[in-house]
This record gives C-alpha cells, structure tokens and sequence, in this order.
C-alpha cells in the first residue's frame, strides 16, 4: 500500500513536466529592416522583390500594424556559392538555426536577399539576437521557380519567415511548407498573385507587433 502511495505521488510530482508548453515564436523587429538585394543586374527576379515587400507592408498596414519592411538597395557580396549550397543542404536537413556567417559582417543591411542561379533549395535564417537576416532564392530556370507565379510567392514566402511566421499545413496558403506535403509547385498559377494568409497567422502578426494584446 505504501508503495503504491508513493509511486501515485510520483507520478502526481510529475504531471506538471508533461504539460504542453507555451508555444515560442521568433521576436518581432523593433526597427524597419534595411533590405540588401544581392543580384545581377538583369535578373528578372529584382521586381518580384519590390513587388513582394510592396505586399508585405501593404499587408502590414492593412492589419493595423505599424511594422513596416526597409528600403531596398542592391549590394554586393564576395563569391560564396559553396557556402550558400552548404547553408542551404544544412537548412534542408534538420531545419535547425544555421551559424552565424562570416560574410554577413560585411553587409551593412539588416537583411540581405540573395538571388542565386544555383539548383539549391530556398530559405531563410533569421540571427534574432544580432538583428540580421538573409533570404537565398534558387534559380528560377530550374523547377518549381520555373512556373509562373511560382517564384513571387516563394520570395513572399521566405519575407513572411523573416517577419516571424512559421509553415502551415495548407496548400492554398502563402506560408505553406515543411513537415506537410506543400512544396513551391502549389503556387503556379497563370495569374500573377500573391497567396493569402490564415486569420491565425494575421492574428499572431497582429499580437507580435503589438496590434493586439492576446495571443491567439
């Protein structure tokens, strides 16, 4: 008997470690992040980054949220292909926070968007507590950027994790990806557009950045 009241409150002592966390999110900015755009001067991808920060602080303001993305300026960066591919492997891997790199001590910008022609996979880092960001966008020869409206959304995408939205599990949503079955072909459409968001996900916006007091 004894030992079946001790193992009860064991158990009892317990309970409180099995509960649910709350959940984290990424911090919001406290500042407008000033946007380096790293491309060559043709590429054809350097609109659809205006245009999807264009989206983003339209968005924003629609929201009632104060928070808006920085102005663009095109900059330059050494030849670090083979450590975007690394970065890019690594991020596709375990989805872990990458390292810091040693380049982006030369960016002067809080975010730093890279338009690649290399068949990498797309994706974002966000070095929270050093206010520095970067964006690496594929090649949009080579599928699924290849289709329309396909690489817009995905640049609109990776903006949306850099402002503090994880994936979702709908395909008809912008933020869908990882662990679900969405991939980049889910956005290929013959009309030029831009994928909404969940009323969860402009609810969390909307608390991040201090529009509404309850988290939803």
């Amino acid at each position: 008997m004894i030992r079946l009241l001790t193992k009860f409150l064991l158990m009892m002592c317990a309970l409180p470690l099995l509960q649910p966390s709350t959940p984290s999110y990424p911090a919001p900015w406290n500042r407008s992040p000033e946007i380096g755009l790293a491309a060559a001067d043709n590429d054809p991808r350097i609109p659809l980054i205006y245009e999807s920060v264009h989206f983003w602080n339209a968005k924003l303001h629609e929201m009632g949220i104060s928070f808006q993305l920085g102005e663009i300026h095109l900059t330059a960066v050494p030849e670090i292909t083979a450590t975007l591919n690394e970065m890019s492997a690594r991020k596709l891997e375990d989805e872990q926070s990458l390292p810091y790199p040693s380049f982006m001590n030369e960016m002067d910008t809080d975010l730093l968007i890279i338009l690649t022609d290399a068949d990498i996979v797309s994706f974002t880092e966000h070095w929270e507590e050093r206010g520095k960001a970067i964006i690496v966008i594929k090649s949009d020869k080579i599928l699924p950027l290849s289709l329309p409206n396909v690489t817009r959304n995905v640049i609109a995408h990776e903006l949306g994790h850099v402002i503090g939205l994880e994936h979702n599990n709908d395909g008809t949503m912008l933020m869908c990806g990882r662990p679900s079955l969405c991939r980049p072909d889910a956005f290929s459409s013959s009309l030029s557009h831009f994928l909404p968001l969940t009323e969860r996900e402009e609810a969390l916006l909307r608390w991040m950045y201090g529009a509404e007091r309850e988290m939803p």
